[in-house]
């Protein structure tokens, strides 16, 4: 029953940050057409997926590990499988940007170690660029990526990041390297 009702409070609680979400710029291959539909669905659905995930440690701030990585195994079973079609990447480009967007609102009152957050968003996004690089190739990877809400960047380890992210590659493509790509998932841009 607590864990109905957190989950509710928390539901409602996520309701006040819906313009935030809107005002989300998707990826540049997800901007128009139905990719862009396609991108906010995924946003939605990206957004529910971490309220129920925060939920289920019942918003415990001394959970955050284990928060993070039930986020990180459910997002891995809903990723495109290879030579997906860009509106399905672009709904997954959507999963992953709600799911950075929430979970950047629920880790904002919480003191969250920089390695823990750095981790969870280099895994994400490693198995985001996998699969756009096994749907289409690694040079259209950018135009698929979400960028990360301004607010991350100061609870995140760049380092942690990277090694997370390449980890993640290397699982995937091993051998490949792609500093751009890391860079832009794990690195906050320039003023």
């Amino acid at each position: 029953m607590n864990l109905k009702v957190g989950f509710l409070a928390l539901s409602i609680v996520g309701l006040g940050f819906s313009a935030k979400a809107m005002a989300q710029t998707p990826p540049s291959a997800c901007q128009a057409g139905p990719d862009f539909d396609s991108f906010e669905a995924g946003v939605a659905s990206g957004r529910s997926l971490a309220r129920q995930g925060w939920a289920g440690v019942s918003g415990d701030c001394l959970q955050l590990e284990r928060f993070a990585s039930i986020l990180v195994d459910n997002a891995g079973r809903l990723m495109a499988p290879p030579g997906s079609s860009s509106y399905v990447l672009c709904r997954h480009s959507g999963i992953v940007a709600g799911v950075y967007e929430e979970v950047f609102n629920a880790w904002s009152s919480c003191r969250v170690e920089a390695c823990v957050a750095g981790n969870f968003i280099g895994q994400l996004g490693g198995k985001l660029a996998c699969d756009i690089a096994l749907g289409f190739g690694p040079v259209h990877i950018l135009r698929f990526l979400p960028a990360l809400p301004a607010t991350a960047f100061p609870l995140l380890s760049e380092r942690c990041c990277g090694n997370a992210f390449d980890s993640e590659l290397q699982q995937c493509l091993p051998g490949s390297s792609w500093n751009p790509v890391r860079e832009y998932v794990c690195t906050p841009p320039s003023p």
